[in-house]
């Protein structure tokens, strides 16, 4: 520790300490927006902020159970509702859920987990035993072939046709009618794999 009686070096140090001071001021002054994004970094980390977490949801019935299928990829679910059908699945319509929550450097995961069950709790309480009873005795009902012919008609309007959006309607018409229950899985069967995915070959 310096002390000192000597008029001239308690100036000397006071003139220092506000060099130092001033230095100080103007840095903070000058890097203000740099200090700020580092506090709010640090602030993130530590969780101190909410963030948005989306999940999305679908139930379907499969050997008399109730199945539930939570993804955060909204595509990739759309995708499997679009296409239930040709697996003999009639998923419910795509559920979306936000949540808000602080999340804690290291507790992603745990936040995330807890987001996916209230969104299996929200399918459930939205699609209850009752809907899948009564979606149950539809699904029993035999599916008729009744579009096949109009469909097929379409198609041969359609062949030699390029147009990218016409092909991919016409496919997602077949997943509709097959959906319907107005035509068949054998009858769905019978259309080239290149119709059914593309809506050409």
């Amino acid at each position: 520790m310096f002390e000192t009686n000597n008029q001239a070096d308690i100036s000397a140090m006071l003139q220092k300490d506000g060099v130092i001071r001033k230095s100080a001021s103007m840095y903070f002054e000058n890097n203000k927006d740099l200090v700020a994004a580092n506090d709010f970094t640090l602030a993130l980390k530590l969780g101190c902020f909410d963030r948005e977490i989306t999940y999305y949801g679908t139930a379907y019935l499969a050997d008399g159970a109730v199945n539930y299928r939570i993804s955060a990829k909204e595509l990739e679910l759309r995708q499997f509702v679009e296409k239930g059908a040709v697996h003999g699945l009639v998923p419910t319509p795509v559920l979306r859920l936000i949540r808000r929550y602080p999340v804690p450097s290291g507790q992603e995961d745990d936040v995330k987990a807890k987001v996916i069950k209230e969104t299996g709790r929200a399918v459930r309480a939205l699609y209850n035993q009752i809907f899948f009873h009564a979606l149950g005795q539809l699904q029993g009902l035999p599916a008729t072939n009744a579009a096949y012919a109009g469909l097929t008609a379409i198609r041969d309007d359609l062949i030699g046709c390029y147009d990218e959006r016409e092909l991919q309607l016409f496919a997602g018409l077949l997943l509709t009618a097959l959906d319907s229950r107005v035509l068949s899985l054998q009858g769905y069967g019978r259309w080239p794999v290149g119709w059914k995915i593309h809506g050409g070959k």
